[in-house]
Protein backbone atom coordinates (compact mmCIF):
# COMPACT_ATOMS: atom_id res chain seq x y z
CA UNK A 1 0.00 0.00 0.00
CA UNK A 2 1.76 3.24 -1.26
CA UNK A 3 2.37 5.73 1.77
CA UNK A 4 0.47 9.06 1.01
CA UNK A 5 3.05 11.94 1.05
CA UNK A 6 2.10 13.95 3.86
CA UNK A 7 2.64 10.69 6.19
CA UNK A 8 6.47 10.69 4.95
CA UNK A 9 6.35 13.98 5.86
CA UNK A 10 5.67 13.62 9.01
CA UNK A 11 7.53 10.84 9.92
CA UNK A 12 10.61 12.77 8.07
CA UNK A 13 10.21 15.41 10.65
CA UNK A 14 9.39 13.31 13.71
CA UNK A 15 12.76 11.30 12.74
CA UNK A 16 14.67 15.43 12.14
CA UNK A 17 13.06 16.07 15.80
CA UNK A 18 14.18 12.76 17.32
CA UNK A 19 17.94 13.46 15.97
CA UNK A 20 17.56 16.79 16.81
CA UNK A 21 16.62 16.05 20.61
CA UNK A 22 19.48 13.30 20.72
CA UNK A 23 22.03 15.85 19.99
CA UNK A 24 20.49 18.47 22.40
CA UNK A 25 20.88 15.67 25.70
CA UNK A 26 23.52 14.77 24.64
CA UNK A 27 25.34 17.82 24.53
CA UNK A 28 23.47 19.00 28.18
CA UNK A 29 24.79 15.58 29.67
CA UNK A 30 28.64 16.59 28.67
CA UNK A 31 28.22 20.55 29.51
CA UNK A 32 27.10 19.65 32.99
CA UNK A 33 29.76 17.72 33.80
CA UNK A 34 32.39 20.48 31.79
CA UNK A 35 30.35 22.88 33.89
CA UNK A 36 30.62 21.55 37.22
CA UNK A 37 34.78 20.82 37.00
CA UNK A 38 34.93 24.81 35.65
CA UNK A 39 32.72 25.43 39.29
CA UNK A 40 35.22 23.44 40.71
CA UNK A 41 38.27 24.94 38.96
CA UNK A 42 37.12 28.62 38.74
CA UNK A 43 40.10 30.88 38.23
CA UNK A 44 42.35 28.93 37.22
CA UNK A 45 44.19 28.50 33.75
CA UNK A 46 42.64 25.62 31.31
CA UNK A 47 44.59 22.87 30.39
CA UNK A 48 44.33 23.31 26.79
CA UNK A 49 45.91 26.20 26.81
CA UNK A 50 48.99 24.37 27.70
CA UNK A 51 48.19 22.29 24.21
CA UNK A 52 48.10 25.49 22.05
CA UNK A 53 44.56 24.57 20.65
CA UNK A 54 43.11 26.77 18.83
CA UNK A 55 40.26 27.97 20.86
CA UNK A 56 36.37 28.52 19.30
CA UNK A 57 34.91 29.60 22.11
CA UNK A 58 33.60 25.90 24.19
CA UNK A 59 34.85 24.05 21.26
CA UNK A 60 38.72 23.65 21.27
CA UNK A 61 40.40 22.09 18.29
CA UNK A 62 43.91 20.75 17.32
CA UNK A 63 45.03 19.29 13.53
CA UNK A 64 46.58 16.84 14.93
CA UNK A 65 47.75 15.47 11.57
CA UNK A 66 46.35 16.47 8.07
CA UNK A 67 43.81 13.73 8.54
CA UNK A 68 42.96 14.29 11.92
CA UNK A 69 41.19 16.45 14.11
CA UNK A 70 40.65 16.47 17.65
CA UNK A 71 37.94 18.30 19.78
CA UNK A 72 38.25 19.50 22.95
CA UNK A 73 35.69 20.82 25.39
CA UNK A 74 36.84 24.70 27.18
CA UNK A 75 35.79 26.09 30.01
CA UNK A 76 33.39 29.68 29.86
CA UNK A 77 32.18 32.35 32.07
CA UNK A 78 28.36 33.44 31.16
CA UNK A 79 26.52 36.00 32.55
CA UNK A 80 23.55 33.73 32.98
CA UNK A 81 21.96 34.20 36.84
CA UNK A 82 21.33 30.57 36.97
CA UNK A 83 22.81 27.07 36.19
CA UNK A 84 19.84 26.37 34.06
CA UNK A 85 19.91 29.59 31.89
CA UNK A 86 23.56 28.77 31.96
CA UNK A 87 22.76 25.25 30.72
CA UNK A 88 21.05 26.92 28.20
CA UNK A 89 23.39 29.51 26.89
CA UNK A 90 26.12 27.33 26.88
CA UNK A 91 24.08 24.24 24.60
CA UNK A 92 23.44 26.46 21.62
CA UNK A 93 26.80 28.11 21.85
CA UNK A 94 28.54 24.58 21.79
CA UNK A 95 26.09 23.44 18.88
CA UNK A 96 26.89 26.43 16.63
CA UNK A 97 30.76 25.68 17.11
CA UNK A 98 30.34 22.41 16.19
CA UNK A 99 28.43 23.92 12.75
CA UNK A 100 30.99 26.11 12.06
CA UNK A 101 33.79 23.65 12.68
CA UNK A 102 31.63 21.32 10.30
CA UNK A 103 31.51 24.75 7.73
CA UNK A 104 35.35 25.04 7.88
CA UNK A 105 36.23 21.46 7.29
CA UNK A 106 33.57 21.50 4.38
CA UNK A 107 35.50 24.57 2.90
CA UNK A 108 38.55 25.16 4.75
CA UNK A 109 41.88 24.35 2.45
CA UNK A 110 43.68 23.51 5.81
CA UNK A 111 40.95 20.77 6.21
CA UNK A 112 40.98 19.24 2.98
CA UNK A 113 42.98 15.73 3.83
CA UNK A 114 40.95 15.64 7.07
CA UNK A 115 39.57 11.84 7.09
CA UNK A 116 38.49 11.98 11.19
CA UNK A 117 37.32 13.70 13.61
CA UNK A 118 38.35 12.54 17.43
CA UNK A 119 37.97 12.91 20.72
CA UNK A 120 40.39 11.45 23.56
CA UNK A 121 39.21 11.74 27.14
CA UNK A 122 37.26 10.76 30.06
CA UNK A 123 34.19 12.07 28.97
CA UNK A 124 34.15 10.01 26.27
CA UNK A 125 34.46 7.35 28.74
CA UNK A 126 31.94 8.48 31.33
CA UNK A 127 29.49 10.03 28.43
CA UNK A 128 29.75 7.09 26.18
CA UNK A 129 25.79 7.18 25.04
CA UNK A 130 26.07 10.76 24.48
CA UNK A 131 29.21 10.97 22.28
CA UNK A 132 27.49 8.44 20.34
CA UNK A 133 23.96 10.82 19.84
CA UNK A 134 26.78 13.40 18.80
CA UNK A 135 27.69 10.90 15.71
CA UNK A 136 31.06 9.32 17.03
CA UNK A 137 31.70 5.84 18.10
CA UNK A 138 34.46 4.19 20.61
CA UNK A 139 37.39 2.82 18.97
CA UNK A 140 40.50 0.84 20.77
CA UNK A 141 42.86 3.56 21.21
CA UNK A 142 45.83 1.13 20.97
CA UNK A 143 44.47 0.30 17.14
CA UNK A 144 44.20 3.71 15.95
CA UNK A 145 47.29 5.42 14.22
CA UNK A 146 47.55 8.10 16.66
CA UNK A 147 46.90 5.95 19.53
CA UNK A 148 50.94 6.11 21.30
CA UNK A 149 51.05 9.78 20.81
CA UNK A 150 47.52 10.17 21.82
CA UNK A 151 48.35 8.24 25.35
CA UNK A 152 51.44 9.98 25.88
CA UNK A 153 50.18 13.29 26.15
CA UNK A 154 47.02 12.35 28.41
CA UNK A 155 49.73 11.17 30.86
CA UNK A 156 51.71 13.81 30.95
CA UNK A 157 48.57 16.06 30.95
CA UNK A 158 48.03 14.06 34.43
CA UNK A 159 50.61 16.41 36.34
CA UNK A 160 48.57 19.20 36.41
CA UNK A 161 45.87 20.51 38.52
CA UNK A 162 43.57 20.58 36.19
CA UNK A 163 42.90 17.10 35.15
CA UNK A 164 43.06 15.70 39.01
CA UNK A 165 39.18 15.82 39.96
CA UNK A 166 39.29 13.00 36.72
CA UNK A 167 42.44 11.46 36.89
CA UNK A 168 41.06 8.76 37.89
CA UNK A 169 38.73 7.93 34.69
CA UNK A 170 40.82 6.57 31.83
CA UNK A 171 40.32 8.17 29.01
CA UNK A 172 38.13 6.83 25.58
CA UNK A 173 38.95 7.31 22.19
CA UNK A 174 35.86 8.54 20.33
CA UNK A 175 35.69 8.81 16.52
CA UNK A 176 33.70 10.31 13.77
CA UNK A 177 34.77 10.19 9.83
CA UNK A 178 35.12 13.55 7.98
CA UNK A 179 31.99 12.22 5.68
CA UNK A 180 29.35 11.37 9.03
CA UNK A 181 30.66 14.47 10.68
CA UNK A 182 29.51 16.93 7.62
CA UNK A 183 26.23 14.56 7.46
CA UNK A 184 25.10 14.76 10.74
CA UNK A 185 25.64 18.84 11.35
CA UNK A 186 23.94 19.67 8.04
CA UNK A 187 26.26 20.23 5.26
CA UNK A 188 25.65 17.17 3.19
CA UNK A 189 22.81 16.92 1.84
CA UNK A 190 20.81 13.39 1.08
CA UNK A 191 17.34 13.78 0.13
CA UNK A 192 16.69 15.71 3.06
CA UNK A 193 18.44 18.71 4.63
CA UNK A 194 21.13 16.93 6.59
CA UNK A 195 20.87 14.18 9.19
CA UNK A 196 18.99 16.13 12.11
CA UNK A 197 17.89 18.68 9.63
CA UNK A 198 20.02 21.21 12.36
Amino acid sequence: MEQEPHAHNVQSGERKENGMEEIRGALQEILKDVMRRYDEQIGREFIGEIFTLKEKGLLLTRLETPAHISVHFGMWKTDAKDRASALYENYHRLLNEFRQLAFEIKDGRAYRNVREIIAFSWLVTKHSNAFRHLGFHTEDINRHPLGNALQAEYKEALVHEDMQSHKDIPPSLAVITKEDFLTVYGLHRTGEEGRHNL
